[in-house]
C-alpha cells in the first residue's frame, strides 16, 4: 500500500517485509509524505532487516576444532615429555662402603661374651652397639671414647655407673629386652630371608659394572653419569625411602 487516507486523530499500521537471497543486515531510507503539507506530516524512516541463511558446516566445523585442540594439546605434552627425558641422566651408584665387617664382629663377640646365653645375630649386635653409645652419651664421653668392645659385662658396668637413676634404669630396660630377643632362637624363614637379601644387594652393586661392560661387547656410545652436586648447577631434591635392614643369619655362640 503505497498511498492512502488518514483521518485527523486516527492512526495506520503499516508492515514491512523483504527478502534476500544471501545472508546479512540491510537498510533503506522511506519517506512519508502527507497533504496538505502541514507540519507532521512530513517523515523519513529507516528500515533495518536481518537475512539469515543456516550453516550446513557447523557441526563438523565444531568438531575440527575440537580436534585441533587436542592435537594442541598432546603436541605440546609431547614436547614437554621429550625436553624431561633428554635431561635424564644415569645416576652415579651410590658406593657401597662397608664401614663393618660382620665376620669379625662376630668373632669379637663370640670371643667376649663365651658363656652369653643369646643367640648372635647382626641386628643384636646393631643393637647392643646402639644401647652402648646411648650409655656414652649419658655418661659424657667424648666421641673418641666412645668404643665398645663388644663385651656384655662391660655394657652392664657402663650402664650401672649412670648417676642419673631414670636414664641408668631405661637404659638397663633396654638391656633386658635386647638380651630377651637375642635368647629365641632364629627360624629357618629368617635365615634364608638373610641370605637372599645380602645376595640381592650384592647384584644390585654389579648392575653398573655389569651394564658397562654389556654395552662396551655391543659398540654402544657410553651412557654420561649424573654430575655430582657439588657440580650441578641447580640443586636437585631427591627423595627416598631406605629400605630397613631385614632380619640376619644368627648362630649359637
Amino acid at each position: 500500500q503505497m498511498e492512502g487516507s488518514i483521518l485527523p486523530g486516527h492512526s495506520l499500521q503499516v508492515a514491512f517485509t523483504f527478502k534476500s537471497a544471501r545472508a546479512g543486515t540491510f537498510t533503506e531510507e522511506w519517506e512519508f509524505s502527507g497533504f496538505p503539507a502541514v507540519e507532521k506530516t512530513q517523515h523519513r524512516i529507516t528500515l533495518r532487516g536481518v537475512a539469515v541463511h543456516e550453516d550446513p558446516d557447523r557441526a563438523r566445523r565444531s568438531d575440527l576444532d575440537t580436534k585441533l585442540d587436542i592435537n594442541e594439546m598432546k603436541h605440546t605434552v609431547a614436547e614437554i615429555i621429550d625436553d624431561v627425558l633428554d635431561n635424564v641422566r644415569t645416576p652415579r651408584p651410590a658406593e657401597r662402603v662397608l664401614v663393618e665387617d660382620p665376620d669379625l664382629d662376630r668373632e669379637v663377640f663370640m670371643a667376649q661374651n663365651p658363656s652369653a646365653m643369646v643367640f648372635y645375630s647382626g641386628n643384636l649386635f646393631k643393637s647392643l652397639r646402639s644401647l652402648a653409645q646411648k650409655t656414652f652419651e649419658a655418661l659424657d664421653f667424648l666421641p673418641e671414647n666412645r668404643n665398645w668392645d663388644s663385651s656384655l659385662t662391660s655394657l652392664q658396668q657402663l650402664i650401672a655407673s649412670v648417676t642419673n637413676p631414670e636414664t641408668r634404669a631405661s637404659l638397663q630396660r633396654e638391656y633386658l629386652e635386647i638380651i630377651r630377643q637375642g635368647s629365641i632362637p632364629p627360624s629357618s624363614t629368617t635365615m634364608f630371608y638373610s641370605i637372599t637379601y645380602e645376595l640381592l644387594v650384592e647384584l644390585a652393586d654389579d648392575i653398573p659394572e655389569t651394564a658397562a661392560n654389556i654395552r662396551q661387547n655391543l659398540e654402544l656410545p657410553e651412557t654420561k653419569p649424573a654430575p655430582k652436586k657439588e657440580e650441578e648447577e641447580e640443586p636437585v631434591a631427591a627423595k627416598g625411602k631406605k629400605a630397613a635392614p631385614p632380619p640376619t643369619e644368627t648362630e649359637t655362640p
